[in-house]
């Protein structure tokens, strides 16, 4: 399973990610969560394997088998948005969160994530155009 994107923008790009996944503890708060990861840096005209990464490695199965339905938030250096109307926190820096967690110490700010659907395809691309 692999989820690219690919940055067809003529500035430098920043991803982040979102899924939902059964991942809470103890057993009373376990459901399907939202977890998400960031940031993923791709400059113009290049791709980048953001699942699986290091926060989210590779589990043997294939993207149509974890999930079907992603959400991510991208911001490019010069301003521009891909936006979207689900809204997570994320930070400024690298991040590996999701929803059963409170997390102190980090500042925050929320962003609004837009929802694809993989059509059940064991590999997917975002492009991110104008």
């Amino acid at each position: 399973m692999s989820l690219y994107f690919c940055n067809k923008y003529p500035a430098k790009i920043w991803v982040a990610v979102m899924w939902f996944e059964p991942i809470c503890e103890p057993p009373e708060k376990i459901g399907w969560y939202w977890r998400r990861v960031g940031w993923f840096s791709i400059y113009p005209g290049s791709c980048k394997t953001v699942l699986p990464n290091a926060r989210a490695p590779d589990t043997g199965v294939d993207l149509s088998d974890l999930v079907q339905y992603l959400c991510f938030y991208a911001q490019a250096q010069d301003g521009a948005k891909w936006s979207g109307p689900y809204k997570r926190d994320v930070t400024n820096e690298k991040f590996d969160r999701d929803d059963c967690h409170s997390y102190t110490g980090y500042y925050s700010w929320m962003a609004g994530f837009r929802l694809f659907d993989t059509h059940g395809n064991d590999d997917y691309t975002v492009n991110l155009v104008p």
